[in-house]
């Protein structure tokens, strides 16, 4: 008999950085509160490919399955299942400022904008999160920098990118993160998010965080300040993003008011619920 906890679909880019992270965030936070299935997309497969399958058949068909079309390994994976044992789908995708991915004929189309409102219900077509420019930005997720030149990357850099950042000893081995490391991750994370779309250099309220510094809000920031006006990227991270707002309120008194206390009275710190507590 298949187990009681809930199931949630993981779906990602790559076959390994990302499925080095995902596997680490599911061993520390969600062995004991879901029954994590994770999909790859290896071989040119990626998060463009759902996106058009679904739009393809007028978004009429389940996530689940046009994963299931899309992907030989997904289909094996997802033998006995149906759409309908999954509670919630989640999307993580590097930022492709250079639409090397993505089909001729949408070339001319803003079609991360409509990936972001297509899968912006985890309990839908599923919820999607961007790293900037990439999963591997983690290994800059933190909240000690004090040159922020190095928050921003040219376009024309980012083919150096995945080297420059291999090369950092903080966040090294992803393999072996612990969860203090992940919740420095989430404190840096959020100062970064709320640095790129409102230009402050502060951890912000929870509320804020919530309603201003969502996944559209900061693909537009990063789309008309920086790669439009200055052509660069904003470094950020998503993985630790998606913790704060999967785990809620209690989470983040737990995370970042800690740190954010010293600076300001932080208010509404009594809802929510831990990391290992079911949703």
């Amino acid at each position: 008999m298949r187990d009681r906890k809930k199931h949630i679909a993981f779906v990602y880019e790559g076959e390994k950085t990302e499925k080095v992270l995902v596997d680490r965030m599911k061993e520390l936070f969600f062995q004991d509160i879901a029954d994590v299935l994770i999909f790859s997309f290896p071989a040119c497969g990626n998060i463009y490919m759902i996106w058009n399958k679904l739009r393809e058949n007028e978004f009429e068909i389940d996530v689940i399955d046009a994963i299931r079309e899309i992907s030989p390994k997904a289909e094996e994976i997802l033998e006995g299942y149906s759409p309908r044992d999954f509670s919630e789908v989640y999307l993580f995708f590097d930022y492709d400022a250079h639409n090397d991915n993505l089909p001729q004929v949408y070339r001319n189309t803003d079609v991360v904008q409509e990936m972001l409102h297509a899968f912006d219900n985890e309990t839908e077509n599923g919820k999607l999160y961007i790293s900037y420019p990439m999963i591997e930005s983690l290994r800059e997720m933190n909240t000690k920098i004090e040159d922020y030149k190095s928050l921003y990357v040219p376009i024309d850099e980012l083919i150096h990118y995945k080297q420059y950042v291999s090369e950092k000893i903080e966040f090294q081995n992803f393999g072996c993160l612990t969860r203090e490391q992940w919740e420095a991750a989430c404190r840096g994370s959020v100062k970064r998010a709320h640095l790129i779309v409102s230009f402050q250099d502060e951890l912000p309220t929870y509320h804020y965080f919530l309603n201003e510094l969502t996944q559209k809000k900061i693909y537009e920031a990063q789309r008309e300040r920086f790669v439009k006006l200055n052509h660069m990227v904003g470094v950020l991270n998503s993985l630790p993003l998606f913790l704060l707002e999967y785990f809620e309120e209690e989470f983040w008194k737990r995370v970042i008011c800690r740190e954010n206390e010293k600076e300001q009275p932080y208010e509404n710190c009594n809802s929510g619920r831990l990391y290992g507590e079911s949703r």
